[in-house]
């Protein structure tokens, strides 16, 4: 069970030569759900605490064609002191398409350095995973 899905269409614009779905834009699907799931789950907009990706591990399972409805899924599966580790399923007609683990950390205001998770962040995301 995925703490947040969302629903986005393959576009033309986000092909290859090759003519499928270029393999940086399936990070960015995976981004797209945890930026959502965030605003809507700890009511906090990304711009206001930033993120930064620390380490992501991305395994592709087969090609996302254009016009494809693609499920993009994502659930915090551990939260550290100073990080945030998501697990991410793209699916396409309920077939995984890509997994990925993302571990993110929140950013000090000068956007250089890590900071701790926020208390009630950490409260929020370990009571939706209960």
């Amino acid at each position: 069970m995925s703490d947040y899905e969302m629903e986005l269409t393959a576009r033309y614009g986000d092909s290859d030569a090759m003519g499928h779905i270029n393999n940086a834009v399936y990070s960015t699907y995976m981004e797209h759900a945890a930026t959502a799931m965030f605003g809507e789950l700890l009511d906090v907009q990304i711009d206001e605490v930033p993120l930064a990706i620390v380490r992501l591990e991305l395994n592709f399972e087969r090609q996302i064609e254009i016009c494809d409805t693609v499920t993009s899924a994502v659930t915090v599966t551990e939260v550290g002191e100073k990080s945030i580790v998501f697990d991410h399923e793209l699916s396409v007609d309920g077939v995984t398409v890509a997994t990925a683990k993302a571990v993110r950390v929140a950013l000090d205001d000068d956007r250089e350095g890590a900071i701790p998770v926020p208390d009630e962040w950490r409260e929020r995301l370990e009571s939706n995973r209960e």
